[in-house]
């Protein structure tokens, strides 16, 4: 790719830019505003995606706790099945148990880790047991995984209560 001559450059922004000098202090002034109002648009609206994420992860961590607690007070097919129900209606909660399974070994981590981060903060706030997580896998799901005395309890979360889209 071949670059074009400065000389060629400089015509090019003198051409476009305000020969008035209305038009140039117009530019001086409301250049600066428009750019500052972009960095503080992006940095407010930042903060408000990272504040709704945890928050959201926090209360999905306080549903999977709920759900593991309930199974630990008892854990019989029944109560299982108990659990898997009103979990699907009222938090829309997949649960699931694996007898005889363990946790993977193997990390998935999402490419940027705010969301992984703040949800694995989360969880571990949360639950006294081993767990694993995963939210790059299903595109509108999140997995988690919590190790019990007998097996491993699987949660499928929608996405939505996870991160803030």
């Amino acid at each position: 790719m071949r670059l074009m001559p400065f000389n060629v450059w400089t015509r090019w922004i003198k051409r476009r830019v305000p020969t008035s000098l209305w038009g140039r202090s117009l530019l001086i002034i409301v250049l600066p505003v428009l750019i500052m109002q972009a960095a503080v648009t992006w940095a407010f609206f930042d903060a408000h995606w990272q504040a709704v994420t945890a928050r959201l992860s926090e209360g999905l961590a306080g549903d999977v706790a709920w759900a593991a607690e309930s199974y630990r007070d008892d854990p019989s097919a029944r109560n299982l099945a108990l659990i898997s129900e009103r979990a699907e209606r009222s938090m829309q909660l997949s649960i699931a148990f694996q007898p005889e399974a363990s946790l993977p070994v193997e990390e998935r981590r999402g490419a940027l880790g705010l969301v992984d981060r703040t949800l694995e903060k989360a969880l571990a706030s949360r639950l006294d047991q081993p767990f694993w997580f995963d939210t790059t896998r299903y595109p509108a799901y999140v997995d988690i995984r919590v190790q019990e005395a007998d097996g491993v309890l699987r949660v499928i979360a929608p996405r939505e209560r996870a991160v803030a889209t």
